[in-house]
């Protein structure tokens, strides 16, 4: 047994002397130097990598601090207006739509254009008229409810009709502003429509603001903004006549003491 572990043991020494000898053979070898310079150099490309990752995640940073918040809005309300079919950002080509929404002054002018265009409002009446036009300035307008017993005239079956077919164009809209985090108002409410119908229709402001809900200053003011809108629709492009003729009567019937005394 002894006999059998010292040869064993000669062995491990023998094989080990040859697997050095081998070692040294193979490291003293152009091969094998090359093989080095080869593993070498790729852990310092892996770190060279790091490094530039690093930095470009901190000059990205930068970037992002110091570029103009305005070009990002810029940039994100392009977009919105190229799927949306008003300007091809590509060609820089204006399509009808975006020659109107240019045209229109407004809170948000590609909302506007895309209601004023739409056939649904051609055959109004102007007092009709002027109450969908009101739905879309009325942002910012109040009730008064610290007085009991008021009330507001509620807008025709017709308005309302018209102000419930427009949303869906509505949040279309804002569905596509959203999927380019732009933040613009689409406004759309009928809840003072009745009172500025009323005012087109002949109404007398005495009439309009017997225990009327509203204070007279909010009034003013969103008749006042009615009418300026009114009043751009017949110099829109690609608008149609007809409807341009029932803005104009709507504006001029609108436009009269005390509201024409204000600053338009």
């Amino acid at each position: 047994m002894s006999q059998e572990y010292d040869n064993a043991a000669e062995q491990y020494k023998e094989q080990r002397s040859k697997v050095s000898r081998l070692k040294k053979r193979i490291s003293r070898s152009a091969g094998f130097r090359e093989y080095k310079k080869i593993l070498e150099n790729a852990k310092l490309t892996v770190e060279k990598m790091k490094r530039l990752k690093a930095r470009s995640r901190r000059l990205i940073n930068r970037l992002e601090q110091i570029e103009p918040s305005g070009w990002k809005d810029f940039m994100r309300i392009s977009n919105v207006i190229h799927e949306s079919r008003a300007l091809d950002i590509n060609t820089h080509l204006i399509f009808p739509l975006g020659e109107t929404a240019a045209a229109i002054r407004g809170e948000n002018e590609l909302w506007l254009a895309m209601v004023l265009r739409n056939k649904v409002l051609v055959d109004l009446k102007p007092p009709q008229l002027a109450g969908v036009c009101a739905s879309l300035v009325s942002e910012g307008i109040k009730v008064r409810p610290w007085r009991d017993n008021n009330y507001i005239y509620e807008p025709s079956d017709t308005v309302v009709d018209v102000v419930n077919f427009l949303e869906e164009q509505r949040s279309s809209l804002i569905k596509l502003q959203e999927k380019h985090e732009v933040e613009i108002s689409c406004c759309l409410d009928v809840q003072f429509s009745g009172m500025v119908e009323a005012w087109a229709s002949g109404l007398s402001w005495k009439e309009m603001m017997m225990e009327c809900a509203m204070d007279e200053g909010d009034l003013a003011r969103l008749l006042r903004r009615t009418i300026d809108l009114l009043a751009q629709i017949p110099k829109l492009p690609d608008i149609d006549p007809t409807l341009q003729r029932s803005a104009a009567a709507a504006a001029d019937i609108m436009d009269r003491p005390p509201i024409s005394e204000l600053a338009g």
